[in-house]
């Protein structure tokens, strides 16, 4: 059996920030129809200074004394915040979707029905770049306010592709799933509970 020949495994390729494909789903903020862009780090979402004007004039809009910050460390002005009602668009094309992979995490026992819960959050969906459908929480008006947050800034690209200086063999470990290979404990199967158009789960 030949060996692999590490010398020509010297050099890796990361997708930027600017490659990176974009999830992006039609949601509807107070009367206002948008498309924004999912990101499951962030713990507020952003709109331009432009449509909160156009769109949101009669939302009350207070100080924010806090600082954001991108993902590369940049820092994000801020106008103002506000608290907003949000509705994803949820097509019919998009229901049967959902409805096919409910029965599909519920065939596999990833979820199951529940008839009450003194948790429920709502739930997203996300297409994925193989046009699956990702079906997750929205936990943000929800538990999160709850918990405490533990401060632990990602790291950027740049010093990702520091650590990995020197090194010679590189690999990708993909997960299907990820997060469904492992089970909850069942004191804390409660917390998670999403509600969907056919009840809870």
């Amino acid at each position: 059996m030949n060996k692999p020949n590490l010398n020509k495994l010297n050099t890796i390729q990361c997708n930027t920030l600017e490659n990176a494909p974009k999830i992006l789903v039609n949601v509807k903020i107070e009367d206002a129809d948008t498309i924004m862009e999912v990101d499951t780090g962030a713990d507020v979402s952003v709109v331009s200074k432009k449509f909160f004007l156009t769109n949101l004039k009669n939302v009350t809009l207070e100080k924010y004394s806090g600082h954001l910050k991108s993902f590369s460390g940049n820092l994000i002005p801020v106008f103002g915040k506000c608290l907003i009602h949000l509705l994803e668009q949820k097509s019919r094309h998009n229901k049967e979707k959902i409805d096919k992979e409910l029965d599909r995490l519920e065939q596999s026992q990833i979820i199951e029905k529940v008839n009450a819960s003194d948790w429920s959050t709502p739930l997203v969906t996300v297409i994925k770049s193989n046009g699956e459908l990702r079906l997750c929480g929205d936990f943000k008006n929800t538990l999160n306010n709850c918990i405490d947050d533990e401060k632990y800034p990602l790291p950027t690209i740049e010093t990702m592709l520091g650590n990995l200086g020197g090194n010679k063999i590189f690999t990708k470990l993909d997960l299907s799933s990820a997060y469904h290979q492992i089970e909850m404990d069942e004191a804390f199967k409660n917390l998670l509970v999403v509600s969907t158009h056919r009840g809870l789960y």
